[in-house]
């Protein structure tokens, strides 16, 4: 039975050995090898061209868009300010207690801050400038210490200038306006920026530009942007806060034109420091 599965004839089994089976294996006639023993069998095989020029074409590869891989997705328009702006500052701890002396920075924030909630008729006179800030910390829109912090003149001398005004007559007001918007080449360009990381974007690309513009008002159907400025200057410096903050206004004045459809016909910083507007040329 093993004989005929094997298809193995009675002349290859030797039965010398009690229940042991010996197969021994015979080369059939016309198996030889067709080319001489010893001759190289791993000699290489010629190369394809097709396949050199696809490994050339992928080891040469360069990425088309290798200069857009350095621009980030997304940007605040506070990293823009062209002279590097104030050195990085820390929050004192509260450890210290409430009786330690106010920094520079505490006060401008305490200001800044009062300003993005503060009605502004109420800020043309000392009267009603302390009501407000009563008001504002009765909503705890400010707190005890921000309260005590806010410069009551400059306030004043903001609420009894020709540029709050202005605002007051204004047929539209936006107020602490936040936006994120997709910038193009143009929109940057458009917006004076000469960062070629920026304006040289390719045609398709964009870049979500992220801000709040303190307030635009609406005056014979053009807007005016208007940001507000706490940086400690002394009189004749104006020109120190124009090079800081230019580019900022012209990317706000950017995207109130995109949001509403409108021009930007003035672009005006307030120094509550110097306590007068600065236009923007």
């Amino acid at each position: 039975e093993l004989r005929s599965l094997l298809d193995i004839g009675e002349e290859h089994l030797d039965y010398r050995a009690a229940g042991a089976i010996r197969v021994t294996l015979v080369e059939p006639e016309g198996f030889a090898v067709a080319h001489p023993v010893g001759e190289d069998e791993t000699r290489p095989a010629e190369p394809e061209e097709s396949c050199l020029d696809e490994i050339s074409r992928r080891l040469d590869f360069v990425y088309p868009h290798a200069a857009c891989a350095e621009i980030p997705a997304k940007i605040a328009v506070s990293d823009l300010k062209q002279d590097g702006g104030e050195p990085a500052t820390f929050a004192v701890p509260e450890i210290l207690g409430p009786e330690r002396p106010a920094t520079g920075k505490e006060r401008g924030n305490a200001l800044h801050h009062f300003m993005q909630f503060a009605e502004l008729s109420g800020l043309c006179s000392a009267e009603g400038v302390e009501q407000e800030i009563a008001r504002l910390s009765t909503l705890e829109f400010l707190t005890e210490r921000e309260a005590g912090l806010v410069s009551r003149k400059r306030v004043l001398g903001f609420g009894r200038s020709a540029l709050c005004a202005r605002m007051l007559e204004a047929g539209r007001i936006l107020r602490e306006q936040r936006f994120n918007l997709a910038f193009s080449a143009e929109d940057f360009r458009a917006a004076g920026v000469q960062d070629a990381q920026y304006a040289g974007l390719p045609e398709e690309e964009r870049v979500l530009v992220q801000g709040v513009i303190d307030a635009a008002f609406l005056e014979r159907g053009a807007y005016v942007i208007v940001d507000f400025k706490t940086d400690a200057l002394s009189p004749g410096e104006e020109e120190r806060l124009i090079k800081r903050y230019s580019g900022q206004l012209r990317l706000y004045a950017r995207a109130v034109e995109m949001m509403t459809g409108k021009p930007v016909r003035e672009q005006i910083l307030y120094s509550f420091s110097l306590g007068k507007e600065i236009k923007l040329p």
